[in-house]
């Protein structure tokens, strides 16, 4: 199980730092699913030129074909749509043996795009301040835009899209990641990002420190509150944000929202 939310969102993260470090990528992400597949919709997977891989997008099972697809899309700068199911040969070869079928679409991100930095940059900022944000790419032609609550679109947002309409979506949580078609028959892929899903553990005791591994494994933002200073301590529970303080009083300080 993946909770949607903070491992997608690093993936967009270390996209951005790389691109503004001068190093273009290619980024593949699952944009449809038939029947049972091992990663959800939106799931992402960067390629460098030399084959690193950061991310997935089937948990094992594609990876290899996808890493080969992609330095073809270095060399031509041409993105490609990758179509793996069961009744595909080529699935069986790389392992994709679930019942499903997979749609993987794979493009090369130029570093000398600052549209594109400017889109990251939103994406990422919207995360830190508990937002959810669209990123709409038109497959055909490769325009993006980012779509804000209440902001104008950042990018170039397809004509025959209705910005409001599509964020209005997104909000309220009815617009999952997935194609969008529009009236003419274009095609358009939407990810949606949402703000990682927290977790607050009341109680720095010896149980919390097991939940917080498997908690931060699946994706989850963990919070551990504990009035006692000596349990609540970065020594007993690490990385975790620790907070000393009576849970009322800790919760009304942070704010709890719909995620």
């Amino acid at each position: 199980m993946t909770v949607p939310g903070m491992i997608e969102l690093d993936i967009i993260g270390q996209v951005r730092d790389r691109l503004t470090a001068g190093q273009d990528l290619v980024l593949a992400t699952v944009i449809q699913t038939w029947g049972s597949s091992p990663r959800p919709v939106g799931s992402e997977m960067t390629i460098t030129r030399s084959g690193d891989m950061q991310g997935s997008v089937s948990g094992g099972c594609i990876e290899a074909a996808v890493v080969g697809d992609a330095m073809e899309v270095f060399e031509t700068g041409a993105a490609k749509t990758l179509e793996f199911g069961v009744s595909d040969a080529r699935a069986w070869e790389v392992g994709l043996s679930c019942g499903g079928t997979i749609k993987v679409h794979v493009e090369r991100l130029a570093p000398d795009d600052p549209d594109l930095l400017d889109q990251l940059a939103a994406i990422c900022q919207a995360r830190e301040q508990r937002h959810a944000v669209a990123w709409v790419r038109d497959l055909e032609t490769g325009d993006r835009a980012v779509l804000r609550d209440g902001a104008a679109p950042l990018g170039r947002l397809p004509a025959q899209l209705d910005a409001e309409a599509v964020m209005a979506r997104a909000a309220s949580g009815i617009l999952t990641s997935g194609l969008l078609n529009s009236d003419d028959d274009r095609q358009f892929f939407v990810r949606k990002f949402q703000p990682a899903i927290q977790l607050i553990i009341v109680g720095a005791v010896h149980l919390a420190q097991h939940l917080i591994g498997l908690a931060a494994a699946m994706g989850f933002k963990v919070t551990v509150v504990d009035p006692r200073r000596a349990w609540a301590s970065a020594a007993r529970f690490g990385e975790a944000d620790c907070r000393a303080e009576w849970p009322d009083e800790a919760m009304a300080e942070m704010g709890l929202d719909r995620w």
